[in-house]
């Protein structure tokens, strides 16, 4: 439980991340990328999650295995992805383009 965002941010890569059944104010940024490159991000699961309109954003090249599921907004929210990942039964999101 928190009262802002939660940020994995600039990695320069990813790997097996799973954020899981937090009450979060805000949203979750899981991003691999760095400023000027791409870097892997792979097998994160964000799942159950509770937010209060924030976004869920999700970014890294090449990307694969990622799961965003069962995570609910209590407010209009936005998916943003820059890589791939099966999406389900996420309720209080729209879909934002890149």
């Amino acid at each position: 439980r928190c009262n802002t965002y939660l940020s994995i941010y600039k990695t320069a890569g990813i790997d097996g991340l799973i954020v899981r059944n937090n009450t979060i104010a805000d949203g979750i940024m899981v991003v691999a990328d760095r400023n000027k490159s791409r870097h892997e991000c792979k097998n994160v699961r964000i799942e159950g999650n509770t937010t209060a309109g924030g976004p869920i954003h999700l970014g890294g090249d090449p990307s694969n295995g990622n799961v965003i599921r069962n995570n609910k907004s209590t407010k209009p929210a936005k998916l943003i992805l820059r890589a791939t990942a099966e999406l389900k039964d996420n309720e209080g999101f729209t879909r934002a383009e890149k």
